[in-house]
């Protein structure tokens, strides 16, 4: 049984590197050095390369590093079932919060309009309005860091979990 990080746009190497403090038992390998496919079971990725997964004949689990799995499900060559999962935790969930926060936030106040102003030296003022209500689709970890981080800002929140188990409010 090995693990493999495929992340080939990536450096791995910190990810490689607290992995193996953790376990040094782990057979770990880094894309592109695969060693024996036949031994990978288990893969991390980030954009894995093309047919990557058709050379892995005992893959059993495929893990996205990033906050979605959207690619990993429609990549045609992970074979039928072969689990598809994705990392998460309160490092990422505070990372995806401050992204969404943000982008919803230079729009709101019209940032991109001030900062070619500021190139052109022209001073035009422009009154941000209220908060816009923001509506997340799922209410997961990430959905629910990004709630409070928008709550806290005096947004107006809404949620949809497809599971129906939302938190509270």
């Amino acid at each position: 049984m090995a693990l493999l990080i495929a992340t080939p746009d990536r450096d791995a190497a910190d990810l490689a590197r607290h992995i193996r403090q953790r376990d040094p038992e782990i057979d770990l390998r880094l894309w592109p050095e695969l060693g024996d496919p036949s031994e990978i079971t288990f893969v991390l990725a980030w954009r894995p390369p093309d047919g990557l997964f058709r050379l892995l004949p005992n893959l059993a689990a495929v893990s996205s590093l990033g906050a979605g799995v959207d690619a990993l499900i429609d990549d045609e060559s992970i074979p039928a079932g072969v689990e598809i999962g994705r990392l998460a935790g309160p490092r990422l969930a505070a990372d995806m919060a401050a992204y969404v926060v943000a982008v919803v936030v230079s729009h709101w106040k019209r940032l991109p309009g001030f900062i070619e102003d500021q190139k052109r030296q022209r001073w035009n003022p422009r009154a941000p309005g209220s908060p816009p209500t923001v509506g997340l689709l799922g209410t997961g970890q990430m959905g629910q860091r990004s709630a409070a981080a928008f709550a806290e800002l005096g947004f107006p929140v809404h949620g949809h979990s497809r599971s129906g188990r939302g938190p509270e409010g």
